[in-house]
């Protein structure tokens, strides 16, 4: 399944969606790094609505993702010339 797939075959929620995590996705007993990073992105350009382009990032993952999964994103701060976004899987 190809990245563009997980998002598109998701199932909307309020403030962002369900997806499941597809076992060509995983490295182990988780998900790649950069499909989770992917996924947060998604869920937050959705939240965010008109933004400035992407110029900086803070990604922490804590645990394990695998499976079906919940994204979701809020605006935190939104100012003349950045918009502060909080996503979490």
């Amino acid at each position: 399944m190809s990245l563009p797939a997980i998002p598109s075959a998701a199932v909307s929620l309020e403030g962002g969606f369900r997806a499941e995590v597809p076992a060509s996705w995983h490295q182990g007993r988780t998900a790649y790094g950069g499909l989770s990073s992917a996924l947060a992105l998604i869920a937050a350009q959705r939240a965010g609505g008109a933004m400035p382009p992407l110029r900086s990032a803070q990604v922490s993952m804590i645990a394990p993702l695998f499976g079906t999964i919940e994204v979701r994103a809020s605006v935190q701060r939104r100012g003349r010339n950045a918009t502060w976004v909080s996503a979490e899987i």
